[in-house]
């Protein structure tokens, strides 16, 4: 992946079409509340975006993406103005992925895309660009973007600052899934994967701290681990929306986006995810 340099190109991928396998691409940018209220005392809002070529902004304008990838900057948007707190969002996607891939390409080479390597480095697998946003589609990117590869396993001239946990994680996936359809892939077998993705996030992003509690003794304290995990969300397809399918084939597009949703609302249910 590389992307553009200079005031409104951070996420621009200039090279599209030239490689042969898409690779893992990384942003991440910040949006502040625009309603005029200060919510003292709370930190930001950490919003994870992880999932396909909906997370990387594919079909996106150049002038559009400039501010990073659409989909998880409009989220963060809205989820800051709905909240009135500052949202740092990161994406990780891959174009045309699955949730298998996903899972192994990705939600498991987080530990590399977590951590910022400031400085030069190679050999890489997961690379993409850092911008900070004003929360505005049509203001001006501040702070030049860096492009380059992020937390890769390769060499490293820089220093790594590693990111905090999420506090959200929203996993996109099912349209490629249900593109696979035909090639023998079943809701059941979808829905499958998508437990073990669900439960590998929560995994990478466990959160352990050490409390201490009384015991059995009142004289004596007993230490545990308190362990948190982010929230999951799992959206839906909303197929309906989509224009380019004629009828029939339409309405049995919407059927069968019904049918994969109906996967991840078993996972939710399951899981106690909401």
């Amino acid at each position: 992946f590389r992307g553009g340099s200079g005031e409104g190109r951070g996420g621009m991928n200039m090279d599209e079409g030239l490689e042969e396998e898409p690779m893992v691409e990384f942003s991440r940018g910040t949006e502040k509340p625009k309603r005029g209220k200060k919510n003292h005392g709370k930190p930001p809002l950490r919003l994870w975006i992880i999932g396909d070529s909906l997370v990387t902004g594919v079909g996106a304008s150049c002038a559009a993406n400039g501010f990073g990838p659409v989909l998880p900057r409009i989220l963060a948007e809205r989820v800051s103005y709905l909240t009135d707190r500052q949202v740092e969002w990161t994406a990780l996607g891959k174009k045309a992925a699955d949730v298998r891939t996903i899972r192994h390409e990705i939600v498991r080479n987080i530990n590399d895309a977590g951590s910022t390597t400031r400085g030069s480095s190679s050999n890489g697998s997961i690379s993409g660009c850092v911008s900070s946003c004003n929360g505005s589609s049509s203001g001006t990117s501040s702070n030049a973007s860096s492009n380059g590869s992020i937390g890769s396993p390769g060499s490293s001239s820089g220093s790594t600052v590693r990111l905090p946990p999420p506090d959200v994680v929203v996993l996109l996936c099912g349209v490629n899934d249900l593109k696979r359809a035909f090639s023998g892939r079943t809701p059941e077998r979808f829905r499958l994967e998508l437990r073990k993705a669900v439960r590998d996030v929560r995994e990478v992003f466990e959160d352990k701290t050490k409390c201490e509690g009384k015991g059995t003794n009142r004289k004596q304290s007993q230490k545990h681990e308190k362990k948190t995990h982010p929230l999951v969300v799992l959206p839906g397809m909303p197929m309906q929306l989509v224009t380019a399918f004629p009828l029939p084939l339409s309405a049995l597009a919407v059927y069968a986006g019904d049918v994969w949703d109906d996967q991840k609302r078993l996972v939710a249910e399951e899981d106690s995810l909401f």
